[in-house]
């Protein structure tokens, strides 16, 4: 059985044609280019017909019932924390986006609406499965 790999971005259809024309191949361009490219449902209206014709969500059976706008709705979601992160190092920026990553997958998963629970320190160290008492984990 063939799997059908889909990138399913905002700009999806200058994103065919940049992997097409690009001089360097690389093995990450070799991946892009296996790949059949489609503009989410969010941004395909802002498209012209050509695109819409070719690059919508709907001409791809596999994205029927599939959230194709997730990571914009992360985007928003993680955008409520910008005032809270501006002055954190790299390091604790990077572990803290981490987790809010990881807790909104859960939370998705899970079918939550209550974010305080997710956010309880129990949860947090099942979800890195290991102890905070390691030494082998720098702390920040």
């Amino acid at each position: 059985m063939h799997i059908q790999k889909i990138l399913v971005y905002d700009d999806g259809c200058r994103m065919e044609a940049f992997i097409k024309n690009a001089k360097t191949k690389t093995d990450r361009l070799a991946k892009l280019a296996g790949m059949q490219c489609a503009v989410d449902r969010l941004h395909i209206k802002g498209h012209v017909k050509e695109c819409q014709v070719k690059y919508h969500p709907k001409l791809f059976p596999i994205l029927t019932n599939k959230n194709n706008i997730v990571c914009e709705q992360l985007n928003y979601w993680l955008g409520k924390f910008k005032y809270m992160c501006k002055h954190m190092s790299s390091y604790r920026y990077n572990f803290f986006l981490f987790i809010m990553c990881d807790m909104w997958n859960f939370v998705k998963l899970d079918g939550r609406i209550n974010l305080v629970d997710t956010f309880k320190l129990e949860k947090v160290k099942t979800t890195f499965k290991r102890k905070y008492d390691d030494e082998s984990i720098p702390l920040i």
